[in-house]
């Protein structure tokens, strides 16, 4: 078998048993021929996360005939029970990810739908010759005081920040040409990132937002005001190849999370090119070469764009189903198959996406959760509603929408316009009369 350019195995029951002699193998002999089905390349992926969040690209690389290892520090998380080795080890933990990459002989690693464990795959990446992003340059990317300084010395737009460690407000902040906002340097999922206008605010949430950042520190900067946006792309060859822009709607103030993406986005043409040759400057000096993208932007009234944040991975809140629904493309195997090494694969998309909205549900109270018993059923027959999900149970203690944690559900829409889309929204979410009580 040693000599052997492929493995071939039946499958079904075998299936295990197969696996556990050929992932002994070194990576360039793990081709996997699975008869009577299709001709796979047949890889061990290992995912950094096996939450609700991860659970789609873990399934879609199983899809694939590929296997995957899962590392978290949940044992509960349920992408734990879809791996076919599973570790309950911190995704930030990087010198011991690597230690399990190596001992798995892994052919790839992702990190889906997180910033935290970006570094983590990006040195397994290095450590064993795999694809990714360089680690200095994810180091960057994952750290927003560090971020905000490289823009700075490369001469691109960045809000004044200032970085703190204690609950003490820094003294060279100009606070009365605010507002401001306060976030953890390290973290996601907008926990601990408010919106403030005073030192009194600043006392308020500093600890917040000081307890959610994995180095306990955290960033007061310029709040930079105009119309919200997401990216979610790929890049081949150092530039931008695709590239889905989103109207992306929050919370009320003083919170940021997000509560929808909705597309085609209301930019102008113009506008569209502009943050493009903006994002193409930007992956130049990162030395992003290929793979997916994510990122946060702002444009001002006067057409200013500010990057907030870019990461090497696909994004959070099924940014990924929007992009297959509005592009008919197939992000998620795209992600998979470029974390594993696998040449020549191309995604299609539309020039031009379709009216599509991900509605993100949540209440801005806590208490228990209740909504109209009858709206599933309702929803399913309301033409446009392509799909509804509650993550929760009637009856069942929640916390308000402030930050990721806050979700409770989804709703996946389309429509003939803009215009529509937005009405349909207000609809659908009539018609759940979601609310704790």
């Amino acid at each position: 078998i040693h000599n052997c350019d492929c493995v071939l195995y039946w499958a079904g029951s075998h299936e295990t048993a197969a696996f556990e002699q050929t992932r002994r193998l070194p990576c360039h002999f793990r081709q996997i021929a699975r008869v009577g089905i299709t001709n796979y390349v047949t890889m061990i992926l290992l995912a950094l996360g096996a939450s609700n969040y991860q659970v789609p690209t873990i399934l879609k690389a199983k899809s694939l005939g590929h296997t995957v290892i899962t590392s978290d520090n949940v044992p509960d998380n349920p992408g734990h029970k879809l791996a076919s080795i599973s570790y309950n080890v911190d995704t930030t933990d990087i010198r011991a990810i690597t230690e399990i990459a190596i001992k798995e002989k892994v052919d790839g690693a992702i990190s889906p739908a997180t910033d935290v464990s970006v570094p983590t795959a990006a040195s397994v990446s290095e450590s064993l010759n795999l694809p990714g992003p360089p680690l200095a340059s994810a180091l960057i990317m994952t750290d927003k005081a560090k971020f905000r300084d490289f823009l700075d010395k490369n001469n691109l737009p960045t809000p004044r920040s200032y970085p703190f460690w204690e609950p003490i407000f820094p003294g060279q902040c100009p606070m009365d040409s605010g507002p401001w906002i306060i976030k953890p340097n390290r973290s996601s999922g907008s926990k601990g990132v408010f919106r403030i206008s005073n030192t009194e605010e600043f006392n308020l949430h500093a600890l917040d937002s000081l307890g959610y950042s994995l180095d306990k520190s955290a960033v007061l900067e310029q709040y930079i005001s105009g119309s919200q946006h997401t990216g979610e792309g790929i890049i081949k060859n150092g530039v931008v190849k695709t590239l889905l822009i989103t109207d992306r709607f929050t919370a009320p103030s003083p919170y940021v999370a997000t509560w929808a993406h909705k597309v085609p986005t209301f930019l102008a043409k113009n506008e569209q090119a502009n943050i493009i040759g903006f994002l193409n400057r930007l992956l130049a000096l990162l030395r992003l070469k290929d793979g997916p993208f994510d990122c946060d932007f702002v444009v001002t009234s006067h057409g200013e764009v500010y990057i907030l944040e870019i990461s090497p991975r696909i994004g959070g809140n099924s940014l990924s189903t929007l992009f297959d629904t509005a592009l008919e493309g197939d992000l998620l195997s795209y992600a998979v198959s470029y974390a594993l090494g696998v040449k020549n694969w191309e995604i299609t998309a539309l020039p031009e996406p379709k009216p599509v909205a991900v509605v993100l549900l949540g209440v801005m109270t806590a208490g228990r959760a209740v909504w109209d018993e009858r709206a599933e059923h309702a929803l399913s027959k309301l033409p446009g509603v392509l799909s509804f999900t509650m993550d929760i149970m009637q009856g069942d203690e929640i916390g308000p929408f402030i930050n990721g944690r806050g979700r409770l559900g989804e709703l996946l829409l389309i429509a003939e316009n803009r215009q529509k889309l937005d009405e349909l929204h207000k609809k659908a979410i009539g018609i759940l009369n979601l609310k704790a009580i």
